[in-house]
Parts: structure tokens; sequence; C-alpha cells
């Protein structure tokens, strides 16, 4: 039996996923301390671009399930699929402290001058 070491795929799925809880971690604790300075209210363009993170998580952690390599006596993919969905949807959906750092970074890339 191979180590995750000696296997890329298992390797590369563990650090995805590790990077992912480590961050979804962070923004749950953060967003419990926030204090929020009232109501905030989103434009089109705001979500617009939460369902384009959203998207582009969850195309980055399916495509690492998907290529890797594991016991397939019992369906782990679509279990973690799923898990992934739901972290992926609060994070990006429903944490606030998470939405407004991301519209800090979107503000952040359209300032810079290139």
């Amino acid at each position: 039996m191979r180590t995750v070491l000696g296997r890329p795929d298992m390797l590369c799925l563990a650090i995805v996923h590790l990077v992912f809880f480590s961050m979804l971690v962070v923004a749950v604790v953060k967003n419990a301390l926030w204090q929020r300075p009232g109501d905030i209210k989103r434009c089109e363009k705001s979500w617009g671009r939460f369902f384009l993170t959203h998207g582009l998580l969850l195309l980055l952690l399916f495509q690492v399930i998907s290529t890797t390599e594991l016991r397939t006596d019992w369906n782990w993919r679509s279990l973690l699929s799923v898990i992934d969905f739901l972290l992926v949807s609060y994070l990006a959906l429903l944490n606030g402290w998470f939405r407004n750092w991301l519209m800090g970074l979107f503000i952040r890339m359209e300032k810079r001058a290139e």
C-alpha cells in the first residue's frame, strides 16, 4: 500500500482540502467575532461575483476529487462532493465575513494598475 506522499493525486487532494477547510474555519470564527456595521445590501454585480466564486471553488474541488484514485468499494467521491458543495455554498453565499473579504479582494483587483 502506497502512502500519501507516494501518490501525487492523494497528496493534491489532501493539500487542497486542508487549505479549503482551514479557510472555512477562519471564515466561521471571524464571522462569529465580526461586528457588523448594520444591514449590508448587495447589488447584482456583487451577487454575480459570489456565484462566480462559488462556481470556481466547486470546479476546483470537484476536479481534484474526480482525478484522485482511492478505494472504489464505497462511493467516497459522491459523499465528499456533497460535503464540499454544502460547505462551499455556506462559505461563498452565506458567510458575511467571507463575502466582505471577497468583495475587498475584487475591489483591490479592479484598482490595480497594470
